[in-house]
């Protein structure tokens, strides 16, 4: 097997940070911002809705997270089988030689199954990212509200 490239290594290393570092940062501002909560007749409804887009949010990053190592193993799985077609080996698993061409055969499932995977992933990453920007903006806009009503402002 070849050695992976680092950059790719640190590149992935960086976006699992960053991974975790976001669903931390969510459900630590859905806790803060239920634990400093004040209603008023115009920010409720904001209140909430951000409450709720925190935890779909959260939800959402918590099943990405759940799924990321089925797609680097069947990417390594992939990269595995591509490896000995390229060099025509033949590969043993299980007490079972597997030929180069069940081999291809098993390369385009797991091609599908890889490119299914990573499609699930951006989805995921997309409710996400979106549900923490827009629970932010209604957080904002509540606070804003609530500082507005108490200065008699209508």
């Amino acid at each position: 097997m070849t050695t992976e490239n680092p950059n790719y290594t640190h590149g992935r290393n960086v976006q699992a940070k960053f991974d975790f570092y976001l669903l931390a940062l969510v459900f630590t501002i859905l806790g803060l911002s239920i634990q400093t909560a004040t209603f008023t007749r115009t920010n409720y409804q904001f209140e909430i809705a951000a409450w709720l887009l925190l935890v779909i949010s959260g939800i959402s990053g918590l099943l990405r997270l759940e799924e990321a190592p089925n797609v680097y193993i069947t990417g390594a799985m992939c990269s595995d089988i591509k490896h000995g077609i390229q060099n025509n080996l033949a590969l043993q698993k299980d007490g079972h030689t597997y030929t180069p061409a069940e081999m291809h055969a098993s390369y385009e499932i797991l091609t599908e199954i890889l490119s299914s995977q990573q499609r699930e992933q951006g989805i995921m990453y997309s409710i996400h990212k979106w549900t923490f920007i827009g629970a932010v903006f209604c957080l904002i806009l509540s606070r804003i509200l609530m500082k507005l009503e108490f200065l008699g402002v209508k």
